[in-house]
């Protein structure tokens, strides 16, 4: 019995079960790495079309109250500058007391473009880009437009 008991300690494993070990556990990390990127790109892109519904029905609140759309010739980068609050004025600076949109969403980053606002005050054209194929949307650049995201 005892023979038995000191034959059962001394076993060990060969290299080729400790390196097949080690293979497959790096092929389990790399899947799950690769895993979490994709879901953090999916997770970037289902925030991007949240900003554009938020911005799709501030932009709707501001044209019932005015019959018109706030004004930029020129695209413009919406979250900086004078276009990172929607208040009673238009397109502002941050700070602003806003019935609309207090905080203008920005891109999340990494990867995408920022979000380019423009409007001749009839219509509106709010450019974005998505990094996955999100629903029947692909991927690559994206408009919102008052006829909704296309």
């Amino acid at each position: 019995m005892l023979e038995g008991t000191a034959q059962a300690a001394t076993k060990r494993f060969s290299l080729f079960e400790l390196l097949l070990v080690i293979a497959v556990l790096g092929l389990l990390s790399t899947i799950a790495i690769i895993a979490i990127g994709n879901a953090r790109q999916k997770a970037r892109d289902a925030a991007r079309l949240e900003d554009m519904r938020e911005v799709e029905v501030a932009l709707q609140l501001y044209f019932n109250d005015r019959n018109r759309y706030p004004e930029a010739k020129e695209a413009v980068v919406l979250g900086q500058g004078n276009f990172d609050c929607l208040a009673e004025g238009g397109w502002a600076a941050g700070g602003c007391e806003s019935i609309y949109l207090s905080d203008a969403p920005s891109n999340p980053t990494p990867n995408g473009a920022p979000y380019k606002y423009t409007s001749d005050g009839s219509s509106y054209r709010v450019e974005f880009e998505l990094e996955t194929a999100v629903g029947d949307r692909s991927v690559g650049p994206h408009s919102l437009t008052p006829e909704g995201i296309k």
